[in-house]
């Protein structure tokens, strides 16, 4: 019986000065937590920027720089080539050409900021599914991914 009374009292709502004496510390959590998230974001920026060293010459993302170089010059038209239909991921390119001009590091912006946006985003889907540690965990593995990657094809 007592511990069927416990249980109710565990149940009951909490009263406004309850929630109010709670709320600065979960209004803190957030803020470290977003915190720390502007510091895995800032990292994996600089990271980008520094190692990554801008878009592959072995793979399609030559023919992605191609077609945004064709957008600039006003010359390109879809076809059935399958690059050509693949609008956002050259399309964007061809903005970045067009405000920065042509450089290796507004050829790789559009994909800096997709990872940036992605580890945002897996930080958000933790945070919603878990808690603030899990979104962290998630940000800072999706973060390392990238060191992770550029490392094995250096040392393999």
């Amino acid at each position: 019986m007592k511990s069927g009374k416990s249980r109710k009292r565990k149940l009951e709502k909490q009263s406004p000065k309850q929630a109010r004496e709670k709320a600065p510390d979960s209004k803190r959590r957030t803020m470290i937590e977003l915190a720390l998230l502007g510091i895995i974001v800032a990292y994996a920026l600089i990271y980008s920027i520094a190692y990554v060293g801008g878009p592959s010459f072995y793979g399609d993302d030559t023919a992605y720089l191609g077609l945004a170089g064709f957008v600039i010059q006003g010359i390109f038209h879809e076809s059935p080539y399958i690059f050509s239909i693949r609008l956002l991921q050259f399309m964007p390119i061809a903005f970045f050409y067009e405000v920065f001009g042509v450089s290796m590091l507004s050829s790789s912006a559009w994909d800096i900021i997709s990872f940036i946006g992605s580890i945002i985003l897996a930080f958000y889907i933790g945070k919603i599914l878990y808690d603030g540690k899990a979104g962290l965990i998630a940000a800072l593995s999706l973060a390392l991914s990238q060191v992770f990657e550029l490392h094995q094809r250096h040392f393999s």
